[in-house]
């Protein structure tokens, strides 16, 4: 915020000096009206060839160059600051603009104290033509190292004021040795140190001879409109306005064609041109219309530097919007073939399942297959067998039987849901009490689920592999212990608990039961994390329950429900 102070504290100045020198040129054309004319008639009647000839049109050519340069210098401060202030304002503007903009731009104030110098110039004129035509307050030669040391620092300031030009494709001639010196941190100092060499040259080559005066303002003028050219070039080209391209070459060639005029002039042998009046009228048209023209295109400048800034952060707005919609096309092309991967893969887990299921039911059959052809031998040879065998054979392909049964069930191939979860478990209730031998009285399988209670297949599958798997368990610990059939107890309760939304499976025996330490083994774990990954719930060991074993399993509802 400082720097914007200083700034607009230096716009308030240079906007007020403007205004003063439009107020002193019309003070002295108010005052000095009349021996201005006398003047010109003293002008028109002069013999002498060596005095100045003044016409009507160089008091007019001043005057429009102080009014034009007062009127376009504070119109060009005015929009100047009003898009610097928005820029300063707009922080996407900024964001996007950052590589572009290096602070507040100064070198509009060094191309409006350039024009200031004109104004300066004109007014000093009009007032040596209007109270001082025959030089006798100041002498030619003051006021012509005046006019010199005005018009070098015209030159400094506009180059001042280019050298904070960027430019979004740098040109060739940027980085050029010569350019570089006015545009580097040390640029103020060689600045300054070339126009006093200009001024100094400007005082002391009059001594050498009076025909060199204007030489060294004639090479910066020169360098000068050569750098202005350059840089109001790049810069409309790179804010792609071709007409005020177009106008720079135009203004180029009416300043060169301006600056040639006077050396021309000076260097003639004879008086003819300096008295002839279409020379004059030539002379002062050219150099209006260049100053004229190089007020439109400061105006220009500074009206589309806003413009070009918020279209700059459009276009890289637009193009990270573009990236970032490429990137996420890409990010969705990678998801697709990650899904597509992920679903090959189900694909072949899904068909390595059914060829396992395909081979386990093969054996299953053929242990059916050799067990009825042993039933059969044995009938044959009835009188060698002891029925204690035949009824071994019996009782074994009996369980292979319910084994199968329930081997189908589990893993059948069937896709669509069930029509409820009861019907489903509700078949596996005789299989695993003719499987485990257990007597009625011993046994009970409750499921109090309600009928409309529809679950995905899979979800079926693994709430019925978990009571097959905890009831084998059960048996396999009835075996080891030696516990006969009439000691052989199980239960298995599955409820439907809507209020807290939970499937409470219930499955206890009468068994040894666990310590509290006991690690869980392969197939406890598998099915802590077929509970816990696949259904979303929980398994914990009732430690409350002293008869044996009580396994409770909780199932969101929520999580199985279809």
């Amino acid at each position: 915020m400082r720097d914007i102070s200083i700034i607009k504290l230096f716009q308030y100045t240079l906007s007020f000096l403007f205004i003063i020198g439009v107020i002193i040129a019309f003070f002295i054309l108010g005052i000095g009206y009349e021996e201005l004319l006398n003047n010109i008639d003293q002008s028109r009647l002069q013999s002498n060839p060596q005095s100045e000839v003044l016409t009507l049109l160089q008091p007019f050519y001043s005057s429009s160059v102080i009014c034009l340069t007062a009127f376009a210098g504070i119109a060009f401060l005015l929009i100047w600051k009003h898009n610097a202030l928005e820029v300063e304002r707009n922080a996407i503007i900024k964001k996007y603009n950052s590589d572009y903009l290096q602070g507040t731009d100064r070198g509009m104030l060094w191309l409006a104290a350039a024009m200031l110098c004109w104004e300066v110039s004109n007014t000093l004129h009009l007032y040596r033509l209007t109270f001082d035509l025959d030089n006798h307050l100041i002498s030619k030669s003051v006021y012509t190292f005046i006019f010199e040391v005005i018009s070098t620092l015209n030159s400094a300031f506009f180059i001042l004021g280019v050298s904070t030009f960027n430019f979004d494709k740098i040109p060739d001639w940027y980085n050029h040795r010569l350019i570089r010196i006015f545009r580097e941190k040390s640029k103020y100092k060689n600045i300054a140190f070339v126009s006093l060499i200009v001024i100094a040259a400007t005082f002391l080559l009059p001594f050498v001879s009076p025909k060199l005066v204007d030489l060294p303002d004639y090479i910066m003028s020169f360098f000068t409109s050569i750098l202005l050219f350059l840089y109001f070039k790049g810069i409309f080209e790179d804010r792609k306005i071709t007409s005020l391209v177009w106008l720079v070459y135009v203004t180029l060639i009416l300043t060169m064609f301006a600056q040639s005029l006077e050396p021309i002039e000076f260097f003639w042998e004879g008086e003819e041109l300096k008295i002839s009046p279409y020379f004059i009228y030539i002379k002062y048209f050219i150099k209006l219309t260049y100053i004229f023209f190089l007020t439109i295109l400061f105006s220009a400048l500074a009206y589309s530097y806003r413009g070009f800034l918020e279209k700059r952060a459009r276009e890289k707005q637009n193009a990270e919007l573009i990236s970032t919609s490429q990137e996420l096309v890409k990010s969705q092309e990678t998801v697709r073939k990650n899904m597509e991967k992920l679903v090959k893969a189900g694909e072949e887990k899904e068909r390595l399942r059914r060829e396992m299921n395909h081979t386990i039911r093969g054996n299953i059959d053929f242990l059916k297959e050799k067990l009825e052809m042993l039933e059969e031998d044995t009938a044959e040879n009835s009188r060698e067998t002891p029925q204690n065998e035949l009824f071994l054979i019996k009782e074994v392909k009996s369980k292979l039987k319910i084994v199968g049964h329930i081997h189908n069930r589990l893993h059948e191939d069937s896709q669509y849901n069930y029509p409820n979860l009861k019907a489903f478990l509700q078949d596996f209730e005789n299989d695993i009490q003719e499987l485990y031998d257990i007597k009625d009285t011993n046994y009970s399988y409750q499921i109090n689920i309600s009928d409309d209670f529809k679950v995905r297949t899979k979800h079926a599958r693994n709430i019925a592999s978990i009571i097959v798997e905890l009831s084998l368990n059960t048996y396999k610990v009835y075996l080891r212990q030696r516990y006969k059939t009439d000691d052989r107890w199980l239960n298995i309760s599955i409820t439907e608990d809507v209020e807290n939304d939970f499937l409470n499976i219930v499955i206890e025996d009468q068994g040894p039961g666990f310590a509290k330490n006991t690690p869980w083994n392969f197939g406890l774990t598998t099915l802590h994390e077929i509970i816990e990954k696949d259904l979303g719930g929980i398994i914990k060991r009732d430690f409350r329950y002293q008869k044996g074993t009580r396994w409770l399993i909780y199932v969101p509802i929520s999580k199985i429900k279809s």
